[in-house]
C-alpha cells in the first residue's frame, strides 16, 4: 500500500532558517544510524515541498516550531512505515499519554543523541 506525500516534523525549523526543500531528502523506517544494513529496508524519498506552519515566528522556544514536508513521491507503507491519525482542534487530551519516538537526547545536558530509535510513553502537555 502506498501513502499520500506529508510528512510532519516538529522541532525542526529552527535548525536551518535557510532550508529548502532541493536540501532535504526523508528517509523513512530507518532504526539504527550506525549501520545501512536493516532488517527491513529504510526508504529515502526527496522533498517537493515545505511547508512552515503560518504562525511560527523564529523563535524556537514558542509554538509552531513545525514543518509538513510534502514527498515527491508517495512512501510504501508496512512493518517500519506507516500513517497516523492526527487530532481534531476541540479535542482536549488531557491527562492522556502518547507515543514519542525518534533519536533525540535523553536528558537535555547531554551533547550525545542516540544512535538507535528510541520510543517511550510521556504524558500530553499543555
Amino acid at each position: 500500500m502506498k501513502s499520500n506525500v506529508v510528512c510532519l516534523f516538529i522541532g525542526v525549523v529552527l535548525c536551518n532558517r535557510n532550508l529548502t526543500a532541493e536540501k532535504v531528502l526523508v528517509r523513512l523506517g530507518d532504526w539504527n544510524l550506525e549501520t545501512k544494513t536493516e532488517p527491513i529496508p529504510y526508504q529515502e524519498i526527496e522533498v517537493a515541498e515545505l511547508l512552515v506552519h503560518p504562525g511560527y515566528s523564529g523563535d524556537p522556544y514558542h509554538y509552531h516550531d513545525m514543518v509538513a514536508l510534502v514527498l515527491k513521491q508517495p512512501a510504501v507503507l508496512g512493518a517500519t512505515v506507516n500513517t497516523i491519525c492526527l487530532p481534531v482542534n476541540d479535542q482536549d487530551y488531557l491527562p492522556d499519554k502518547c507515543i514519542v519516538s525518534g533519536w533525540g537526547k535523553k536528558n537535555f545536558k547531554s551533547k550525545r543523541f542516540e544512535r538507535v530509535s528510541q520510543c517511550q510513553h510521556e504524558d500530553v502537555r499543555a
